[in-house]
């Protein structure tokens, strides 16, 4: 069973003004070593060339998000959710 974590309850405050790389690095540190928690990695390059490989590998699809953005909840132009057609 995995989760998806995309803060901690005390990221929000300290680290809304921060861009996705810094916001990363920290959330990052903050995994213990040998924790049974997996950081997912950043795969920057041709989004094109990316989806392509996830929707050929059967994943459900990709979040893209700008490395210089800043935190915010809600819908935002900084991030997109693409969907891949040939799953399962």
């Amino acid at each position: 069973m995995a989760f998806e974590v995309n803060s901690v309850p005390w990221s929000e405050a300290i680290m809304a003004g921060l861009p996705l790389v810094d916001r990363r690095d920290i959330l990052q540190a903050t995994i213990p070593a040998g924790a049974r928690i997996q950081f997912s990695e950043a795969l920057p390059g041709d989004a094109k060339a990316i989806f392509h490989l996830i929707d050929q590998a059967g994943l459900e699809g990709m979040v893209s998000k700008r490395n210089d953005s800043v935190y915010r909840s809600g819908n935002s132009t900084a991030w997109l959710k693409t969907k891949s057609l040939h799953r399962g």
